[in-house]
């Protein structure tokens, strides 16, 4: 989940305070979490919920595993709607109908776009079909194949964007900004938002771990796994916030959006480029790709549980995949022909 969520996932006004509050909330809350998930799914080799019926036969332990499971299905009907925007960003960038202007056009065309029918319902359809027929490969055939494609590229092409983001006019203050932090700024509800963050980044809480767990190698170190999953994620926000708060000061953009930094903020960057648009679709293919990395863990989580029941790996991604797109659909129309309506869902789209 490192790469697929940090760009769209929190105000920039709590990302600005989260680099450093994160380190110690991921070491002191969340690693030991994920060390205990990991030692569930290898001890056990089984899904996330049978691993506890295995370890702890006779109890309701069973009833963790099954929550996570259903946290998994919800965070991936969010989730494919973001990967449905970034699908139909990437096609317009393509045709070329993709605006070059400023904050304002900026955010107007994110508005459209979100709102578009066609582009939610496609989109997110296209997204998760995509996931399935990863899911179908398995875990090494599918999903780390495409994982150390993928990866290594968009840190090279964020390592781009900083540097291009540094040379901007006023780039320092974004440096301050991110870089010193105003703890007197920091109240409970950004510490909960934070924690919410390393907890998703991390995807501890919805059994992915405890699934990836049962697939570890056993003279693989735990302990040194976890952790260097956790560097990395601090890594990835360090690389993130190097790029994006330098733009964001340099182009004067209010910095109290969600998922208008990847559909906002890094197009005022690509724009600032040489061949600007060759690399913006070039970044929203690795992105897309990214955030593919992160959802079909989710799907494999969720699928894993029902693998026998629903015919094996070959059909059981297919029935989950369709059940899941079915739940995205409200929160795909609710930024369109549903905004009129309150839903819960809307306003957890824009926490990732």
């Amino acid at each position: 989940m490192l790469f697929g969520n940090y760009p769209i996932s929190l105000p920039l006004q709590a990302a600005a305070h989260s680099f450093f509050c994160l380190q110690p909330l991921l070491f002191l809350v969340v690693l030991p979490i994920l060390i205990g998930e990991f030692i569930i799914g290898r001890s056990s080799q089984s899904d996330a919920i049978t691993a506890y019926k295995v370890l702890a036969p006779g109890t309701h332990w069973n009833l963790l595993g099954k929550m996570g499971v259903f946290g998994a299905i919800l965070v991936l009907a969010f989730y494919g709607v973001v990967g449905g925007w970034i699908l139909g960003y990437l096609v317009k960038a393509i045709s070329g109908s993709v605006s070059h202007g400023n904050q304002a056009q900026l955010s107007l065309q994110f508005d459209l776009v979100t709102a578009n029918t066609a582009i939610a319902i496609a989109g997110t359809g296209i997204f998760l079909l995509l996931n399935v027929l990863i899911v179908t490969q398995g875990v090494r055939a599918g999903i780390e194949r495409t994982s150390k494609v993928i990866l290594p590229a968009l840190f090279i092409l964020f390592i781009i964007l900083i540097i291009r983001s540094l040379t901007l006019p006023n780039a320092l203050d974004g440096l301050h900004y991110f870089l010193r932090p105003d703890f007197s700024k920091i109240d409970s509800k950004t510490i909960i938002i934070i924690l919410g963050q390393a907890f998703f980044s991390l995807s501890v809480g919805i059994s992915v771990m405890v699934t990836y767990g049962s697939y570890l190698n056993r003279k693989t170190s735990i302990p040194g796994a976890s952790a260097s999953v956790a560097i990395l994620s601090i890594i990835i926000s360090l690389f993130v916030g190097l790029a994006i708060f330098p733009a964001v000061f340099s182009f004067g953009i209010v910095p109290n959006m969600g998922p208008g930094i990847l559909f906002v903020i890094l197009p005022s960057i690509f724009n600032q480029l040489p061949f600007g648009t060759f690399f913006f679709i070039v970044f929203l293919i690795l992105f897309f790709f990214a955030a593919l990395s992160s959802s079909f863990s989710l799907l494999e989580t969720a699928t894993a549980p029902f693998m026998k029941r629903l015919g094996g790996r070959k059909l059981a991604p297919w029935i989950m995949g369709s059940f899941i797109f079915l739940l995205t659909i409200p929160a795909a129309l609710s930024f369109g022909i549903l905004a009129s309506c309150h839903h819960f869902w809307h306003d957890d789209i824009y926490c990732f």
